[in-house]
């Protein structure tokens, strides 16, 4: 039974995460285009409708389907883009347990508040809270209330 190497198998989930984010992009920069293409329609559309001063009630449903469709548009690129910040938070996730996993403690170190006693002397001698200590291999939070928590 052959058992893998940790980093080689986090370092391909990283790649695939990568080529994820990388589609993403392409995806949230055609959505910008169509969003500003809309917003175009609707200016242009609304502008002719006042400026003709027709009483013609088709030209409102023409922008009220315009409206619908840019709405839709930026309620779909904010989704994206949270989707984005969580792959993004992911792949920094895998970065750190790369570095865990070669043993490497300093790439580990966030510069996060640790709480420091100067009157303990257990701190001085055992060397837990600092950036090589064992406090930096366990912490695996990313948010501020994780590490409040932890």
């Amino acid at each position: 039974m052959s058992f893998a190497n940790p980093r080689n198998i986090l370092e391909k989930r990283k790649e695939k995460l990568q080529f994820k984010i990388q589609k993403l992009n392409k995806n949230l920069k055609k959505i910008s285009s169509f969003r500003l293409i809309s917003f175009a329609f609707i200016i242009i559309y609304f502008s002719v409708y006042y400026f003709s001063r027709s009483e013609n009630l088709y030209f409102l449903v023409g922008l009220f389907l315009l409206c619908v469709i840019f709405t839709y548009l930026i309620l779909h690129f904010r989704n994206l883009k949270q989707y984005e910040f969580r792959l993004k938070s992911y792949s920094h996730l895998i970065s750190r347990e790369i570095f865990r996993a070669d043993l490497n403690f300093k790439g580990l170190n966030r510069n996060h508040t640790q709480k420091k006693n100067p009157e303990s002397l257990f701190q001085k001698d055992l060397d837990i809270l600092t950036e090589n200590g064992m406090f930096s291999y366990l912490d695996t939070t990313e948010t501020l209330e994780g590490e409040k928590n932890f």
